[in-house]
């Protein structure tokens, strides 16, 4: 086993057949010794790895912010800066421009899903998600069945700003439980609307807001999966400039019985799987952990069967010592991030399947 001067330069180097001589040996240590080894080979692979919280995902069905401002300024000149705000006012201004209802719902505080939920306990039909969004960003003609769920959307809304329709339960402790309302721009109702349009909120409330409620959480709770992505995309687009041919929907292997679980990837298919790559990104260990442990038996199963496993892992989740241990002996230190992702196409059964896309 090399010392620790080489074993380090050998890891932190970009040759990957090295990378993957130095771990087998590694791990072929008594335990003392491989220990040892793993405190000079860990902090390379994590110095690779890099926080993903700061990436929200985006996509074309949100509102930027100068066309949601632009819409608020609407909805705000059409119920004059929120004083003219009945039952038929609101109507009205929605009526005028449909696109205002993003304005109303998001005074709520509501996700469309609430939204469509609530204007079904007021038996407004057709008050669907695919509805509600198409009103919020101009999609198609105000028909009639649309213009009912306009009127539902302003009976919705001046119900639950003053607190008629889903009141908290007098049951429910006030120690424990606060409503959706408790925000400094509905907690009393239009008046708090009207003193916020007006410029009455400042910068503490606002910070205090995302405090309890956090930027961009909707927006990263809609997006879920392509952040989940993040990583896929990068590797489908790294395979993909190569001419690699690559299966990522690989059932049939689970289906045949010969891997536990489906990986991210099968190259170059799934008629003749020779490599399996998983893309995991984790900023939580406990999450990193558990993709560990899949990445693992995926990882042994393809063994029994000649292929060779890698991984591609990238977040803070994974500096959690035993999950970058169990991912690293898994693939023999074939693990890569996003720093380095292009190294992948120097492991040589990889490299051998250029030209096949």
């Amino acid at each position: 086993m090399p010392d620790a001067a080489d074993l380090m330069k050998l890891v932190s180097g970009n040759n990957v057949v090295d990378w993957r001589r130095a771990l087998e040996e590694a791990f072929a240590l008594p335990r003392a010794e491989r220990e040892a080894a793993l405190r000079v080979i860990r902090p390379i692979y994590e110095s690779r790895l890099a926080p993903q919280f700061h990436a929200v995902p985006w996509g074309a069905s949100l509102h930027e912010r100068d066309a949601f401002r632009s819409v608020y300024n609407s909805a705000r000149q059409l119920t004059d800066g929120f004083n003219k705000t009945s039952e038929a006012e609101l109507l009205a201004a929605l009526e005028a421009n449909p696109r205002t209802l993003i304005v109303f719902r998001l005074i709520l505080g509501y996700t469309i899903g609430e939204l469509a939920a609530a204007l079904e306990l007021l038996n407004i039909e057709g008050a669907t998600r695919t509805t509600i969004d198409a009103l919020e960003h101009g999609r198609g003609a105000v028909s009639p069945a649309r213009r009912a769920v306009l009127v539902g959307v302003a009976k919705a809304v001046t119900q639950v700003i003053e607190r008629e329709l889903f009141g908290l339960d007098d049951a429910l402790p006030a120690e424990d439980f606060k409503s959706r309302l408790d925000k400094i721009d509905t907690e009393e109702g239009w008046m708090s609307v009207q003193k916020a349009a007006a410029g009455g909120v400042d910068y503490s409330d606002l910070l205090y807001e995302r405090y309890i409620d956090g930027p961009w959480l909707a927006v990263r709770a809609a997006y879920s999966e392509k952040k989940g992505r993040l990583i896929e995309d990068a590797v489908a687009a790294l395979l993909t400039e190569a001419e690699i041919s690559f299966d990522q929907s690989p059932d049939e292997l689970v289906r045949q019985g010969l891997l536990p679980s489906k990986p991210d990837f099968v190259l170059p298919s799934v008629e003749a799987p020779q490599v399996t790559l998983e893309a995991k990104g984790a900023d939580d260990g406990g999450t990193a952990r558990d993709k560990a442990a899949r990445i693992a038996a995926v990882a042994t199963a393809a063994q029994k069967h000649g292929w060779t496993p890698l991984a591609v892992i990238d977040g803070n989740g994974w500096k959690r010592r035993d999950a970058l241990v169990q991912t690293l002996e898994a693939t023999r230190g074939l693990t890569f991030s996003l720093a380095n992702l292009e190294l992948i196409l120097e492991v040589p059964e990889v490299a051998a399947l250029r030209g096949t896309a």
